[in-house]
């Protein structure tokens, strides 16, 4: 009879940590820039993404100007895979993405931090963020 308390208890407390460690390591970042060009968030970008159900992945995103856009995760999300491809755009004046993988789409942010451009991504399920630095590779 304890077995199933425990699994429960583990799978709680993984959940938890893996929300903590997402909390802990987001960094302040200032107010977005305006969406106003695709252009504007065109290129390549490094960082990683945390799912509740997969947990913490690296992703690699290229962002093209006419707003398609390919990304590769590792390790590979559940039964989806590595590979995503969808299409940003500016609706509400917010860049938005959507995949060609069914049920995630969500908003981009583009941000400047000492220097850097950041780009975030926040699913509109809200179970997925993301937190990427501009590659120059």
């Amino acid at each position: 009879m304890r077995k199933p308390t425990v699994r429960c208890l583990r799978w709680y407390f993984s959940t938890l940590l893996t929300a903590v460690a997402f909390v802990s390591a987001c960094t302040t970042f200032p107010p977005p820039q305006p969406a106003e060009d695709l252009k504007s968030i065109a290129g390549k970008w490094e960082g990683w993404g945390t799912n509740f159900r997969a947990g913490r992945f690296q992703i690699k995103l290229s962002v093209k100007e006419n707003g398609r856009w390919e990304m590769i995760i590792d390790p590979p999300y559940l039964t989806f895979g590595r590979n995503f491809t969808g299409t940003a755009m500016i609706r509400e004046e917010k860049f938005k993405f959507e995949t060609n993988t069914p049920g995630l789409s969500g908003t981009y942010t583009l941000h400047y931090l000492e220097g850097n451009r950041w780009l975030l991504f926040t699913s509109d399920d809200d179970d997925t963020r993301a937190q990427l630095r501009q590659s120059l590779r």
